[in-house]
């Protein structure tokens, strides 16, 4: 019997697997410009684990760099630049002195809403679907209102890195990919209920 045998072994085995892609995206993603590109391999590397219990890190993790780079440094880095622009928005018409920013608040958060929204299933939808550009956020867009419950389950899963990483940004770091995983399982989750309320609606015209 090898060392990675064995229940026991087999949960210290996922949990090294966990740190290393942790550890990989956090170098990948170090230079900014390549976060993108990082968090569409991890997402890859994660759906590997889900569907094909495929145990490797390192190879999976770059040959999905590869994959993803174009992804990564297009839609998926506008998509981050569009988030930072919200964000600076918002902090800027709460310091504005006039009576109507309370406008410009309100619309900012509407907006900076439904960002998360579709980001909750953009990524995914990257990976798992395979498409891009417009037609990724547009996918995005519709699943995040066809499940709104588990949208915001997604969302609070965002929300807890934020909030991890004002009490320790090492744990926020090291929190990434578990947290992915299981906001990537609510998102599978929403895909198969769609599906089964596709096949529903179906159902009458295939007898």
């Amino acid at each position: 019997m090898s060392f990675w045998e064995g229940k026991t072994m087999n949960v210290l085995r996922k949990i090294t697997n966990i740190v290393l892609l942790n550890i990989l995206w956090l170098i990948s993603a170090l230079p900014i410009v390549t976060a993108g590109v990082a968090t569409l391999s991890m997402y890859g590397v994660i759906r590997n684990w889900f569907w094909y219990d495929d145990p490797s890190v390192v190879r999976n993790f770059f040959r999905q760099f590869k994959r993803h780079f174009k992804q990564g440094m297009t839609t998926v880095l506008c998509w981050f630049m569009i988030g930072a622009l919200l964000i600076w928005d918002f902090i800027y018409f709460l310091s504005i002195p006039s009576s109507v920013k309370i406008i410009f608040i309100s619309l900012t958060s509407f907006a900076f809403v439904l960002y998360l929204m579709v980001s909750a299933y953009l990524f995914i939808m990257m990976v798992h679907h395979h498409v891009s550009g417009m037609k990724a956020i547009k996918k995005a867009f519709i699943y995040a209102f066809l499940n709104v419950k588990t949208t915001i389950a997604i969302i609070l899963m965002y929300s807890v890195l934020a909030l991890l990483f004002f009490f320790s940004v090492f744990i926020m770091l090291m929190a990434v990919v578990p947290i992915i995983m299981i906001t990537y399982k609510f998102a599978l989750l929403s895909f198969q209920n769609h599906l089964e309320k596709e096949e529903q609606l179906l159902l009458p015209f295939s007898k």
